[in-house]
């Protein structure tokens, strides 16, 4: 959901397991709607952090794409 402290949530969890974001996209469909980040990162992602972002408020899923 696009609401206040969504991106700083995911941004302390991925910053406390020193995890770099080098880009993010987010997009919603409408003012603290449904809304979409998208995230490049520098160092894989472990499962035990992405459990901790699925566990966020308002996140209803993450899933881990690799390119």
């Amino acid at each position: 959901m696009d609401r206040p402290g969504i991106i700083g949530a995911v941004g302390n969890i991925t910053g406390t397991a020193n995890i770099n974001i080098n880009s993010m996209n987010v997009s919603r469909l409408k003012p603290r709607g449904q809304a979409l980040m998208i995230l490049s990162l520098d160092e894989p992602l472990p499962e035990k952090v992405l459990n901790q972002i699925k566990a966020v408020h308002d996140i209803s899923d993450a899933k881990l794409v690799k390119l």
